[in-house]
């Protein structure tokens, strides 16, 4: 099966803007030569084109609501609390503006599923939450002019609103060297979100800087559950029982990893120390309490919320990403490291 024509192409076959294409479709004819309709129409016949529900009904008429996706790899919404705060602020920004939010919950993977799921025409935009780097979704709304913007992720062609990771995990790395450790594991997210690839060359270029050769069974490659905490601190301490800190995807799975410690017997900081990632309440209610890094997700949700209302009012408008700061927050699971490190495993082995 051949690939659908999009609309910027019957524009280019009809040798017309993408503007004066929609208004063909949406019956406006009397703003344009006959001539100019006929060739539109032309196009449309010849490439045999079809308008998804959403991009008509984006040029047709407003429903003040947007829809707020989240892929299956986040799990329920309600328990998720990323998702949460991204959710909050969107909900705050669109209250403010008299829409409203759909969330559309995605179970799987699955390109024409996904599209069954978002293609209707209740929605005026798209707001994506943390999308996969792959996701069929992203290239739908680019080759379908959908107005959407992605919260939580890093992508070229689409805006987005995110948390500088790399920075955020650069500077945590940092502080676990200014406190003498050298032997730092990292329990890794997964290689689809773009965020968890933003912390690790984080966690690397800190490293490199402090002059510390890197071993490659010093990395865990998990997901952001709290279950990958568990089994990625358990083996890396496995394969390596001199580690002294660990850095975290995020906080679900630094608490996971604080479970799997203290169920050793190694105590946390005293032995191992632990970086998370988020600032989640739940981070001040274990102990020792979390040091972590800051992520404004309130401000991701309400931000991408804005950006996409401005789309919408003005889609011509060049598409604008921002990136927000973090910032280090120091507890307890964090101490100086007691262990002498003179050598590398490697240059022991030599």
């Amino acid at each position: 099966m051949g690939k659908r024509p999009t609309i910027i192409e019957v524009a280019q076959r009809a040798g017309v803007s993408v503007g004066t294409v929609s208004n063909v479709l949406r019956g406006a004819h009397h703003l344009h030569h006959p001539d100019t309709v006929a060739k539109v129409m032309q196009a449309i016949r010849e490439m045999n084109y079809r308008p998804s529900r959403v991009a008509r009904s984006l040029v047709t008429r407003s429903t003040r609501t947007i829809g707020l996706v989240v892929e299956p790899q986040h799990g329920r919404l309600t328990t998720n609390p990323y998702l949460v705060g991204v959710l909050d602020g969107a909900l705050e920004y669109m209250t403010e503006h008299s829409y409203q939010i759909k969330i559309i919950t995605l179970t799987r993977i699955d390109k024409d599923y996904m599209l069954e799921q978002v293609q209707d025409s209740s929605t005026d935009g798209i707001l994506l939450v943390a999308p996969r780097s792959d996701s069929p979704l992203i290239e739908w709304v680019v080759e379908h002019g959908v107005p959407a913007v992605a919260a939580g992720t890093w992508l070229p062609k689409i805006p987005c609103v995110e948390v500088d990771n790399e920075s955020g995990v650069y500077e945590g790395v940092r502080y676990l060297i200014e406190q003498g450790h050298r032997r730092i594991g990292v329990i890794a997210g997964p290689l689809h979100q773009t965020s968890a690839l933003q912390r690790e060359r984080g966690y690397f270029r800190a490293l490199e800087e402090a002059g510390i050769p890197f071993e490659s069974h010093w990395l865990y490659r998990g997901d952001y559950s709290i279950g990958s905490g568990r089994l990625g601190a358990t083996a890396l301490m496995e394969r390596d029982s001199s580690l002294t800190a660990l850095v975290c995807g995020n906080d679900v799975v630094a608490l996971g990893a604080m479970q799997a410690l203290q169920a050793r017997g190694i105590q946390v900081p005293e032995q191992v120390s632990l970086l998370g990632f988020d600032d989640l309440p739940e981070g001040t209610l274990v102990t020792p309490q979390l040091t972590t890094l800051h992520h404004p997700r309130h401000d991701i949700g309400y931000l991408a919320a804005q950006r996409l209302l401005e789309r919408l009012k003005h889609p011509d408008l060049p598409a604008v990403s921002r990136m927000l700061p973090t910032c280090l927050v120091v507890r307890n699971s964090v101490a100086p490291c007691m262990q002498k490190h003179n050598t590398s495993s490697k240059e022991a082995e030599a």
